[in-house]
């Protein structure tokens, strides 16, 4: 049994960050001790690497879900850094919720419009929510726009539709 069951994400990789560089513990090491994989040591690692310390700060303040911050915000830390930091702290606090965060998230770093980017610096986070869900919407009620990853998705499922068919008629 894993020695870091029960512990979040960042209590692991926190546990991980001091075996490696306080114990001096190679990753095949920890790996063995935890019970765990190499890659999953290696991905706990970096987890803390990337993290600026103004993130770090507003996760353990728990004001940022360090959920929004592995799975979304991680990939920009290297060539956006500054940016995620911004971003963070404009956004810290507000009680959103991690998919009110990956639309801003998108909207910030993907598509990065101007407007949305000056006004969520500029504090006004949920009109800028508000004006992205109302596009959102009226875009999928008119049919048009949906981005590659949208239209991606549909075609899948279109397809697992086709083969969940021919299972139920065989």
């Amino acid at each position: 049994r894993c020695a870091c069951t029960g512990l979040n994400n960042l209590e692991q990789a926190s546990l991980v960050d001091v075996l490696h560089n306080e114990y001096g513990l190679t990753i095949s090491q920890i790996a063995r001790k935890l019970g765990r994989s190499n890659a999953w040591v290696c991905i706990r690692l970096g987890l803390l690497r990337d993290m600026s310390s103004v993130v770090r700060e507003k996760i353990m303040a728990g004001s940022f879900p360090f959920r929004a911050y592995m799975y979304w915000l991680r990939k920009f830390t290297r060539v956006k850094a500054r940016d995620v930091d911004d971003f963070v702290t404009a956004i810290s606090g507000k009680g959103l919720s991690t998919r009110d965060i990956f639309v801003l998230i998108h909207a910030f770093f993907i598509t990065q419009a101007s407007l949305v980017r000056t006004q969520i610096l500029a504090g006004n986070v949920e009109w800028t929510l508000r004006l992205l869900k109302e596009d959102f919407t009226n875009d999928c009620a008119d049919g048009k726009q949906l981005t590659a990853t949208e239209a991606s998705l549909i075609e899948d499922l279109e397809g697992c539709r086709r083969y969940i068919d021919r299972i139920l008629y065989v």
